[in-house]
C-alpha cells in the first residue's frame, strides 16, 4: 500500500486512488474518548509519518515520540510512557484486531489516497491507462468496497 503524495510523484506515476486510508490514533486508556482528553499527553508516531502534521495541527501542545514500529509503540504504551498511538487507520485496526485491549477514537485526523505506483515514462502510458481503468471497473461494481468490508477497513 502505498499514499500517493505530490514529493513522491515528482519520481512515480500513480493510479486513481482504489482506497482512502487515514489517520487515527489507538489507545487502551479509558479515560481517552476524544482527541481533546489527549492535550498535554505524549503519543507515539512513526518517524516520517504522514500522520504527524495533523497531529500537530490537531493537538499542537502534544509531545511526540517517534518509534521506528510498531512493535516499539505498542511498548512504550504498554510500559505507560505515552498515552496513545497513532498512525494509519488500516495498520491500526489489524493492530488491535491482534491487541484488544486498545481501542481506536472516533475522529479521523487525516486522509490520504492509496494507489499503484507506475514507472514515469511514455512507454508506460498505456499500463497506467489500463491499470486505471480496472481500478475504476472495480470501484464502480463495488468490488473494492466489498473487500474492504471483508478485511474489516
Amino acid at each position: 500500500k502505498v499514499t500517493a503524495t505530490a514529493s513522491r510523484e515528482r519520481i512515480v506515476n500513480f493510479s486513481v486512488p482504489y482506497y482512502f486510508d487515514g489517520g487515527i490514533i489507538a489507545t487502551k486508556d479509558t479515560s481517552i474518548q476524544k482527541l481533546t482528553d489527549l492535550q498535554s499527553s505524549k503519543i507515539a508516531v512513526l518517524k516520517n509519518s504522514s500522520t504527524i502534521a495533523p497531529l500537530r495541527y490537531y493537538l499542537p501542545k502534544v509531545e511526540l515520540v517517534g518509534v521506528e514500529s510498531y512493535l516499539e509503540g505498542q511498548s512504550l504504551i504498554e510500559n505507560n510512557q505515552v498515552t496513545a498511538f497513532a498512525a494509519d487507520i488500516t495498520s491500526l485496526s489489524n493492530w488491535i484486531k491482534q491487541n484488544p485491549q486498545y481501542r481506536l477514537l472516533p475522529t479521523k485526523i487525516s486522509t490520504q489516497p492509496l494507489s499503484v505506483v507506475m514507472p514515469k515514462g511514455l512507454q508506460y502510458d498505456e499500463l497506467r491507462r489500463q491499470v486505471s481503468q480496472l481500478i475504476g471497473s472495480y470501484l464502480e461494481k463495488g468490488w473494492l468496497k466489498q473487500r474492504a468490508e471483508y478485511w474489516g477497513l
